[in-house]
């Protein structure tokens, strides 16, 4: 996960803003659903005047999403730089059992929604069999110039999730998206875990069947 605060005022977000560095991205701390699509982001923040103004809009937008009795906070978080975008995700499936997911992230998950996903827990080679599964798998590899990513430690990352989903049942949802990958550096800049009391697990060998 990159460096972050989670600030509540504009001085807060100043003070943050002179540890961290510039430039910064400026987001809600909570909510659900996609945060740009209601104006809960602001990237490339190069100064503390722009600060200072992305916290006001951001803020305002936490205001109303505290309506719904979430916390009215702001993250503020260095820029990660520039890579792939990936997804991975896991999710508490009532006949599957524990499922991972792992596609193209940021922009593309929806618009694209090139997945792949296996049951938990899963190897190495799973982990690598996903990504191969993937439409958009060459850009990990440098396409045409582009960033190459380290299959090795995605994989690495997509059988950890894996094991969290399998080991703890209460976790009913995991989403890490954007997790921008860049040779072997992979930076979660946003990730949500979802906990609900644990439903029964799916019989295995039924589970095998599906």
């Amino acid at each position: 996960m990159c460096a972050q605060r989670v600030v509540t005022d504009v001085q807060q977000a100043a003070r943050a803003g002179a540890e961290l560095g510039y430039p910064l991205a400026v987001k809600l701390a909570g909510g659900g659903g996609h945060k740009t699509e209601i104006g809960g982001v602001r990237v490339g923040v190069g100064d503390e005047s722009a600060l200072r103004a992305a916290f006001g809009e951001v803020s305002a937008v936490a205001a109303v999403d505290a309506r719904d009795g979430r916390p009215s906070a702001v993250l503020v978080q260095p820029m990660a730089p520039p890579g792939i975008e990936m997804i991975i995700g896991a999710v508490q499936h009532e006949r599957f059992g524990p499922v991972v997911m792992v596609g193209a992230g940021g922009i593309l998950a929806d618009v694209i929604a090139d997945r792949a996903f296996r049951l938990a827990p899963l190897s190495v080679d799973d982990a690598h069999g996903m990504l191969g599964a993937l439409r958009t798998g060459p850009l990990l590899d440098g396409y045409r110039g582009g960033a190459e990513v380290s299959r090795d430690a995605l994989c690495d990352l997509v059988v950890r999730v894996g094991a969290l989903a399998d080991g703890l049942p209460d976790v009913a949802e995991i989403d890490l998206n954007p997790v921008i990958c860049r040779g072997r550096d992979l930076v979660l800049v946003d990730g949500r875990i979802r906990v609900l009391a644990a439903a029964p697990r799916p019989d295995p060998l039924l589970r095998q069947l599906e």
